[in-house]
């Protein structure tokens, strides 16, 4: 996946879909059946009751990141330092 593609797939589905500029959880969801292919047999009234993917990512960084527990294993740290830095070449390093 590159960021270029990932930004312009994004702003097309919030182009062209209004609900995805109100809601992560639809945009999601619109992203992985409508641009990914995936095949969701979930209703979406069900599947936007699930935990957001965010959430969940966000508590195991902060678990890993800032409280230090259960480190990833050393390939898995250096592939997200990798794509950590090409976020930060393509959309600079925020303050």
């Amino acid at each position: 996946m590159k960021l270029k593609d990932l930004k312009k797939e994004v702003e097309l589905l919030l182009k062209n879909n209004p609900r995805c500029r109100d809601d992560d959880i639809f945009l999601l969801y619109k992203y992985w059946t409508e641009v990914q292919g995936v095949k969701i047999f979930i209703p979406f009234e069900k599947f936007k009751e699930l935990v957001p993917f965010e959430s969940i990512s966000r508590c195991r960084r902060k678990i890993q990141n800032d409280e230090h527990k259960f480190p990833p294993s050393l390939e898995v740290w250096k592939a997200r330092k990798q794509q950590e830095e090409k976020y930060y070449e393509y959309f600079g390093k925020q303050s």
